[in-house]
């Protein structure tokens, strides 16, 4: 697995961890702005593994954008945990 991608999980992580309840107004306001900066951050990521995805499938090598992005032939954790056993 890349450094994109293990730095992604962290940052999912860390994203579940966050805790608002102390924050005044003022906070909340700038942590709703930060949170939509992120929101656009993880777009354009979602375009580069869209492009990324559509090389290698030209290259015959992997399946394209479009069966990425939604996810097409990936199980749950659940699941896998159940066929595996």
């Amino acid at each position: 697995m890349s450094n994109a991608a293990i730095t992604l999980q962290k940052i999912i992580r860390h994203l579940g961890s966050v805790d608002v309840s102390c924050l005044d107004d003022a906070e909340l306001r700038r942590a709703t702005a930060e949170a939509r900066g992120a929101e656009q951050a993880l777009a354009v990521v979602k375009l580069r593994i869209g492009q990324r995805a559509n090389q290698l499938a030209a290259a015959g090598t992997g399946a394209d954008a479009g069966a990425v992005l939604l996810g097409v032939g990936d199980v749950s954790a659940g699941t896998a945990r159940k066929e595996a056993a």
